[in-house]
């Protein structure tokens, strides 16, 4: 049973990432933030993501340019695959200041 539930939520990801890949990238959302599904939710659970080996982030919503945050705001908005992460929340907030 968890087998299923594992392999439902690969597939979900892997449909979702299909869908949303180019606008991601366009976003500002370096490719290796997308190669996994956990790096993913890493970023939008504390706001950026740093690879194991990497001495810093590789993408860090405080450094985004305010092109690519005000898009990846806009995005992550209107996504529903991960609602009312911390990402979002300090997005709206930087966008705000």
């Amino acid at each position: 049973m968890s087998f299923r539930r594992d392999n439902e939520q690969t597939l979900r990801w892997e449909s979702w990432l299909q869908k949303h890949r180019a606008e991601l990238i366009a976003c500002g959302v370096p490719h290796a933030v997308l190669e996994e599904m956990r790096y993913w939710y890493h970023f939008l659970e504390h706001g950026y993501f740093t690879p194991t080996g990497n001495a810093g982030p590789i993408i860090s919503v405080d450094h985004l340019s305010h092109a690519d945050a005000i898009r990846l705001c806009l995005f992550l908005e209107h996504d529903e695959l991960y609602p009312g992460c911390d990402a979002l929340n300090r997005l709206q907030y930087l966008l705000k200041s």
